[in-house]
């Protein structure tokens, strides 16, 4: 038995000879298909209190994540690499991949003196610098002048829209 490898889309024809000189002849045409070329869509950056699904191209014949699962969408939580490996009806596979990064959520301390005498007040800020702040007083400032007993609470927004 004799072979013949075949790289290139082409038209080919073959002659063969038997013992008896006898000959017969066969055409044939090769086709190289393309290989599928899935993509990956979906939230690729959120805070840790989300969640994001990723999304691969629609119509391919199997699918296999690299968390094991086998749909064309997964739930995720985490940060890290998200590959995604896809065949076609022919059989022939192609692959995608994605990073994904999840945010810290902000953990806002707020600072000043606790207590003060009457008469007097007393500044609360917070540790670090923010992109928003809200403060149950209703001040968007970064910080507060108290002069009466209350209590303070303070919602943060941070560079990469995480609350906290």
């Amino acid at each position: 038995a004799q072979k013949l490898d075949v790289t290139a889309e082409n038209n080919y024809s073959l002659t063969v000879t038997d013992e008896n000189g006898c000959q017969n002849n066969a055409a044939f045409s090769v086709m190289v298909n393309a290989l599928p070329t899935p993509t990956i869509s979906g939230d690729l950056s959120f805070c840790s209190d989300d969640s994001s699904t990723l999304t691969a191209t629609a119509g391919f014949q199997s699918y296999l994540w690299n968390t094991g699962e086998i749909s064309t969408d997964i739930q995720i939580n985490s940060s890290g690499i998200y590959s995604l490996s896809v065949s076609d009806q022919l059989g022939c596979e192609g692959e995608a991949m994605v990073e994904v990064e999840v945010f810290d959520l902000p953990l806002p301390i707020i600072t000043g003196d606790l207590q003060f005498c009457v008469g007097e007040s007393t500044t609360l800020s917070v540790n670090d610098t923010y992109e928003s702040y809200q403060w149950s007083n209703g001040s968007n400032a970064p910080f507060i002048i108290a002069d009466a007993t209350d209590t303070f609470s303070l919602i943060v927004t941070d560079e990469n829209g995480c609350t906290g």
